[in-house]
């Protein structure tokens, strides 16, 4: 069972997600709350495995409610569910550390596999959107160092992360603890230059280390 956390501070709208993910056998609805600062106080508690953030709520910004839930539980996948389709809000959040982002426009199939893909450990975009997350890779300054200035498992690390992986999924994946793998993650940002992992999936796009296609 995937559990899940609604963060939507409209009634009616989580009932409709309620009802429609209820529906779903592999998906559990553990908690719910209107507002980032209610989510935190429920997060350790009830321990999902997938939260579907709102943008638009009282309270603290949901930027900053993404880096809370991520500094308290690194292993929960984030789910970004909104109104907003400019690109903008789009790096934004994945620059605070979504695992995905996905309009309310979107079918009701594209919210389940959205779960699920996040849940697997991977980035989802909205593929209507996924022109403008290429537009702001375009938009960003280039970087200057080159992949030469990396080591081979730092390379390692930066393809898998490229691909949408969390640290837990990359350690898996090459035998190391996560401890290890951020380590090798903060190694790579100072080198770099970069403050976020979103600049680091850029940089791994700019130098053919990632497909786009692969997001």
């Amino acid at each position: 069972m995937i559990r899940l956390m609604l963060v939507e501070d409209h009634e009616m709208v989580r009932a409709g997600f309620r009802m429609l993910l209820e529906a779903e056998p592999d998906l559990e609805i553990v908690a719910e709350a209107d507002s980032g600062d209610a989510a935190l106080e429920l997060l350790e508690a009830q321990n999902p495995d997938v939260i579907l953030l709102d943008i638009s709520m009282p309270g603290m910004s949901a930027a900053e409610t993404v880096r809370a839930i991520k500094a308290r539980l690194p292993g929960v996948a984030v789910l970004v569910v909104t109104i907003h389709e400019t690109k903008a809000y789009l790096l934004e959040m994945l620059d605070a550390g979504a695992d995905g982002y996905l309009p309310k426009s979107a079918a009701a199939g594209e919210l389940v596999a959205a779960i699920r893909t996040v849940r697997a450990g991977r980035s989802y975009v909205y593929g209507r959107l996924v022109g403008a997350l290429v537009e702001g890779y375009r938009d960003s300054a280039e970087l200057q160092t080159k992949p030469s200035a990396l080591t081979p498992r730092q390379l390692e690390v930066l393809r898998l992360v490229g691909d949408g992986l969390t640290s837990q999924k990359v350690a898996d994946r090459l035998g190391l603890s996560a401890r290890t793998v951020d380590r090798h993650i903060e190694n790579m940002m100072k080198r770099l230059q970069v403050h976020s992992r979103i600049e680091l999936v850029k940089y791994a796009i700019r130098e053919g280390l990632v497909k786009v296609g692969d997001l």
